[in-house]
């Protein structure tokens, strides 16, 4: 059997990309998104937000914080890692994020605005699952 390890999540970002060089000038941003899940609860429902830090590298990271910002929808497809490190106290620590391979966000708007005001992408897409639980 071969082992699968594929993750495609569309959502809105929690907060302004971060853009960072390594020591060999590599690109490097890191996201934060929210994707939001409803579910039924008796016979009313609710939603929950799950969220996600995802990893861009190269110039698909340079464009992400070039054109993106908090509250931006995207759609990321990638990988899930887990990266392990060990704190200046000795305390081990670590952490699921995904690798992006893939990311989509629509182009900025045309309108001219002042850098103050937000970006209106209107609302995130969704997807009907159905009312039926999912059975895993």
């Amino acid at each position: 059997m071969n082992d699968v390890n594929v993750v495609c999540l569309s959502g809105r970002l929690t907060r302004d990309p971060e853009l960072k060089a390594t020591q060999s000038g590599s690109s490097i941003c890191n996201l934060s998104m929210a994707v939001n899940e409803s579910y039924k609860q008796g016979d009313e429902w609710k939603e929950r937000a799950h969220f996600f830090d995802v990893v861009l590298f190269g110039a698909q990271g340079e464009n992400a914080a070039k054109y993106l910002t908090k509250g931006s929808p995207i759609t990321v497809q990638g990988t899930l890692q887990q990266r392990s490190w060990e704190t200046q106290e000795g305390q081990k620590r670590s952490k699921v994020e995904v690798n992006a391979r893939v990311i989509i966000f629509p182009p900025r708007p045309t309108t001219q605005r002042s850098d103050n005001e937000p970006h209106d992408y209107g609302p995130a897409p969704s997807v009907d699952f159905g009312s039926d639980p999912i059975p895993f």
